[in-house]
Parts: C-alpha cells; structure tokens; sequence
C-alpha cells in the first residue's frame, strides 16, 4: 500500500459494473448507449508507470461497450501508437498548453488511427502557432487553468486557434472556465 496520493492505482471494484462486460463478450442489459466516458480524467493512462496489464483491461471495457464514447486524453502522446488502431468509440486526444507541446501532439497524433483525433488546449498557456499544422485533426478544447494557480488565456491566443479551426472545418469546445474572459456562451462544438 502507497502513501502517496498520487502513486498509479488500478481498482477494478469502482467501474461501474454497467460498464463491464462478461467474459464471454455478452453486455450486462444495461442501456449505456450514447453515454460519454472520460477515461482517467485526473490520471494518465498511456504513461510508461503504469502497468500494461492495466491498459488492456481499459481497452477490454471500451471495446465492449461499443455504443458508449470513451474520451482519453494524454501527456504522454508517443505512446499512443503502442495501441493504434484505436476502436471507433475512442476518441484520442493530445494536452497541449505551449508549443513545444503543439509539434510533438501533431507529430503523433499524425501517425495514429482513430476515429476522432482531438487536441485539448487546456490550460492554454501560451501562444501555439497552430496555422496549417492541425488539418487532420476532428476536434479542439480550449480552456484555462483552474485551481489555486488559476491563468486565462489572452483572447488573441483563442482567436488564433479558432481561426485555424474555422479554416480547417474543426469543430472548438471552449470549456466554462473561459467565460471569466469574455461575455456570452463559450462556443461548445462536437465533431459529428
């Protein structure tokens, strides 16, 4: 046992039991369709630390429960390959907050089959750069920075990743943290 609060665990007893699936492939009845599942929101799951043992039985869930959405978003893009083709429900995603950060997400996220590719600019941090760089991808997060260390971006960092977006046909989700900057509903976009 681990003291430390942010040492990776793994319990299986706190997934929904709807959302397991038996061993012979069979679902529990439970009606789950449509729902949206962000896997590991406050943990990393593609991270070298954690044990492979662990992402496979992610993976054994998600592509059982073929009629949920199951968002997984990652620091840690150069593992992503290590389980690309992704399945069709997942929809991959690269944190992104500077632009060093920006080259190496469109680096691999390039090379990564899945059915939607997303970047999530949150929390922005600094100006990304992004013309021509993101035309391949399906979606865009923008936020700020919350908690103790709270930053909002300046809006001509958002109105430059919007603007790419705009050319490129990519929907934008701007998170509610940003409304602090500017009045009026954020623009909350999904690919289709």
């Amino acid at each position: 046992m681990h003291t430390d609060p942010f040492y990776p665990c793994f319990w299986p007893e706190r997934i929904p039991a709807k959302y397991w699936i038996s061993t012979q492939g069979a679902g529990l009845g439970i009606n789950v369709k449509g729902k949206g599942i962000f896997v590991c929101d406050m943990g990393e799951l593609f991270g070298d630390w954690i044990p492979y043992e662990w992402q496979v039985e992610i993976f054994r869930v998600i592509k059982g429960n073929p009629d949920c959405r199951f968002y997984l978003l990652t620091k840690q893009p150069q593992n992503l390959i290590k389980f690309s083709p992704f399945p069709d429900n997942c929809w991959v995603g690269v944190t992104v907050t500077n632009v060093g950060m920006m080259a190496d997400a469109i680096a691999n996220l390039a090379v990564v089959k899945a059915k939607v590719k997303y970047i999530s600019f949150e929390p922005l941090l600094g100006s990304v750069m992004p013309e021509g760089l993101i035309n391949f991808l399906d979606w865009v997060i923008i936020g700020g920075q919350s908690g103790s260390k709270k930053f909002y971006p300046p809006e001509d960092w958002i109105q430059e990743i919007e603007l790419a977006c705009d050319k490129a046909n990519i929907p934008v989700f701007e998170k509610e943290n940003l409304r602090s900057i500017w009045d009026g509903a954020p623009r909350q976009e999904m690919p289709e």
